[in-house]
């Protein structure tokens, strides 16, 4: 399907744009939000779903990667937001 591919371009973008904020929050230069990061990914994770239902595979498989990627800025954020509390 023509979809399958369009939305997995789209979410592979998606995903690289991700990698400059991914490594300023390893890095500690960015804080980020945990209700932003978290219903990101938890959203990702809906899409893969749906896509799984409607057979289209590479695009569930990116949106499961981008699902990745915000769950691992949720677990960043939630770093950052607890060593500031000590």
């Amino acid at each position: 399907m023509w979809q399958d591919i369009v939305l997995s371009g789209v979410g592979i973008v998606f995903t690289l744009i991700l990698i400059p904020q991914l490594k300023d929050s390893i890095d500690g230069k960015s804080q980020l939000n945990l209700f932003t990061s978290s219903i990101t990914g938890i959203g990702c994770f809906i899409i893969c779903l749906i896509d799984m239902t409607l057979n289209l595979h590479i695009a569930a498989a990116v949106s499961l990667i981008t699902g990745l990627v915000w769950l691992s800025f949720f677990g960043l954020a939630y770093r950052t937001k607890n060593n500031m509390q000590v």
